[in-house]
């Protein structure tokens, strides 16, 4: 049962990795905002404002959207805060601004909110206009929202009846081990997960850690993401086992059942083949010593030694018995009845 839970884990873990690259595909439509369109809106920071607010609405996985012009200074925001602080010393964006292409951050602390963050951003070049008539370009930057997709992710693994979904507990860590994302305890986000350990690897499928609250579960650990996170998916050990324990329960009930049923049958057999014929013979004795002469044994099925003590043979003549009282002489056996006078 462990191992099978392993190999649905490691099957979500994989799964879960490429689900993130898809949304990281969307996302980066999400910010190539029609240049023409932020020329236009961004000297009027009420209209910029309400356009990234809209794009960010319209996508489930972006929580902020900032434009930053190239000296770092953020012109609008999506949820109207930050205005005018300065992210030239963030790396995700001057990598954006050296590059055309598509640049998914490590983890940050955001400002002026401080909560951990995992940051894109994209640059669209020629879109802010400066003083003699020129263009610069502006970087648009986004803020993931990671709780909601682990939630996604949950329903999907769900749904593909990879594990129940109740019993699996998804999660987004950093090369730290800190937790980005945990939706069922959100307070445990930026805490170094319990679990993660220095051999924390990349692909690491098979493993057993500890849970924040002390319960040991298994755990598969996707490769690594851009951006530098992995995605990691739990279950409770003991979530694992109660299948393997009813069925181990199970096959004991019937072992012991099977074994209480060989020994009564075991005991109706002795009994009836050698219990009561040698309390027949015992029987018998007792009455040939109190003096009877009619002994009947045939009322019961005599097997092996039994059935020869039941045709015990006459007193050969030079026994001391059959000299002294010959009387006893004429004997017979008929059916079992032995006759003696």
């Amino acid at each position: 049962m462990v191992q099978r839970q392993h190999d649905a884990l490691s099957q979500i873990a994989e799964f879960s990795a490429f689900q993130y690259r898809q949304m990281l595909l969307s996302v980066e439509q999400a910010l190539a905002l029609d240049p023409l369109l932020l020329a236009v809106v961004l000297p009027d920071q009420l209209a910029c404002n309400d356009l990234l607010r809209r794009r960010a609405d319209n996508h489930p996985f972006i929580s902020a959207i900032l434009a930053i012009s190239r000296d770092g200074t953020v012109r609008c925001a999506s949820a109207g805060q930050g205005l005018g602080i300065n992210l030239s010393d963030r790396a995700y964006f001057r990598d954006a601004l050296a590059t055309d292409r598509f640049v998914v951050g490590e983890p940050v602390v955001a400002r002026p909110v401080p909560r951990l963050v995992a940051p894109v951003a994209l640059r669209l070049a020629g879109v802010d206009p400066v003083r003699g008539g020129g263009m610069e370009p502006v970087v648009i930057a986004a803020a993931l929202a990671l709780d909601g997709f682990v939630s996604r992710l949950q329903e999907l693994a769900g749904g593909l009846g990879l594990a129940a979904a109740s019993r699996n507990l998804v999660r987004i860590v950093d090369a730290r081990g800190v937790v980005m994302s945990d939706p069922l305890m959100p307070d445990r986000r930026g805490s170094v997960a319990p679990f993660w350990h220095e051999g924390s690897s990349e692909g690491e499928q098979r493993a057993v850690g500890r849970e924040f609250d002390g319960r040991d579960i298994a755990l598969a650990i996707s490769r690594q993401l851009p951006g530098g996170l992995f995605v990691v998916v739990a279950a409770p050990i003991d979530a694992i086992t109660v299948e393997a324990n009813r069925r181990l329960w199970g096959s004991v009930m019937v072992a012991l059942a099977s074994l209480l049923a060989g020994l009564g049958l075991a005991f109706l057999v002795v009994r009836r083949l050698i219990l009561q014929p040698l309390g027949s013979l015992t029987e018998a004795a007792h009455v040939l010593k109190s003096g009877a002469s009619d002994i009947s044994l045939s009322s019961h099925r005599f097997i092996g030694e039994l059935a020869d003590l039941q045709r015990e043979p006459d007193p050969v003549p030079w026994t001391l018995g059959w000299v002294t009282r010959p009387w006893a002489w004429p004997q017979a056996r008929v059916g079992g009845v032995v006759r003696v006078g």
